[in-house]
């Protein structure tokens, strides 16, 4: 089995049934979010099965060129969750300076997120 097709592809791949470069949008944001999955994996293992699911399911969408329709309800239910949890939370007044292992790798999480 190879993992390389051994062609050359002189810059470009092949998606939604035509080549384009390889540093097109389409590329960058499939391998964004192949990367944000990989970092939640690391960091939240077991509890990141669903996010992790959504998240092979907008790549999917993306390299098809289809809509991502099956997870609006998630992301409603989310935004409900977050509503939630910013309640309990105080205003924040400054930038945040993580201290905690587990912080940090959660900021750059973030980070991906926002990208």
């Amino acid at each position: 089995m190879s993992i390389t097709t051994k062609t050359g592809d002189k810059g470009y791949s092949s998606i939604l049934n035509k080549r384009l470069k390889k540093d097109d949008k389409v590329f960058e944001a499939i391998g964004t979010i192949d990367e944000l999955q990989a970092v939640i994996s690391y960091e939240l293992s077991v509890t990141s099965y669903q996010i992790q699911t959504d998240l092979y399911e907008i790549m999917g969408c993306i390299a098809t060129g289809n809509t991502v329709d099956s997870l609006e309800l998630r992301v409603t239910s989310l935004e409900q969750e977050i509503e939630k949890l910013e309640k309990k939370l105080k205003p924040l007044t400054k930038f945040l300076i993580f201290k905690k292992e587990k912080a940090r790798r959660l900021n750059w999480i973030r980070t991906i997120v926002r990208r």
